[in-house]
Formats: structure tokens, C-alpha cells, sequence
């Protein structure tokens, strides 16, 4: 619903030319949108985290079981870091212990 009204002093300002002057109402109306979408968002965010830690504190005094499944849904399963291989002496290191043992023969 912010948003809507957001948008649509927005557009508003935009019709009127953008401008930029303190006196214009146009501009007054946006910004002041602007800033209540951002409070509220805000206070949202906040609230939403508020409750998602008193969740995993209920659930880690109550059930271990829920706790965990709570906390393994907001981990990320990567494995393997995004990078695709690190590249010595036209080898084509992958893990961090090839790359150990490729640089380290370099420098013995």
C-alpha cells in the first residue's frame, strides 16, 4: 500500500517536470512519502526480526528438533566457494590443499 502511494507521488512529481525547489508541492509530497515508506520499512524489518529470533529461542528451549530445522533453513548448502579453480603453472587448482601443495613446490 506504501508503495502504491509512493509510486504515485512519484509519478505526480515527474508530471509536474522534477521539480526541485523546497516550495513546490509536489516535491514536498514525495519526499515526505519516500521517508514514510522508509520508516515503515524499517520498523517492519525490525519486528520481523524480533520475532524470528523469539521463534528460534522458543523453539531452542522446547524442541532441539524444530530449533535445528529452523536454523539449517536459513543456512546456504554451498559446498564450494563461486570460484571455478585457481590456475599455477597451467594446472588447475580446485581445492584450497591442491593449491597449498602447488604453491608451496614453487617456493621450496
Amino acid at each position: 500500500m506504501l508503495n502504491k502511494i509512493n509510486r504515485q507521488k512519484r509519478q505526480v512529481w515527474i508530471a509536474n517536470g522534477r521539480p526541485r525547489n523546497h516550495d513546490a508541492p509536489s516535491y514536498i509530497d514525495y519526499k515526505d512519502a519516500k521517508r514514510i515508506f522508509r520508516q515503515k520499512l524499517r520498523r517492519f524489518s525490525t519486528e520481523w526480526a524480533i520475532k524470528e529470533n523469539e521463534k528460534l529461542d522458543t523453539s531452542a528451549e522446547v524442541d532441539q528438533n524444530s530449533f535445528w530445522k529452523l536454523v539449517n533453513a536459513k543456512r546456504t548448502h554451498k559446498k564450494w566457494s563461486t570460484i571455478q579453480g585457481i590456475t599455477i603453472w597451467f594446472n588447475i587448482c580446485e581445492r584450497p590443499c591442491m593449491c597449498n601443495r602447488r604453491l608451496g613446490g614453487l617456493f621450496c
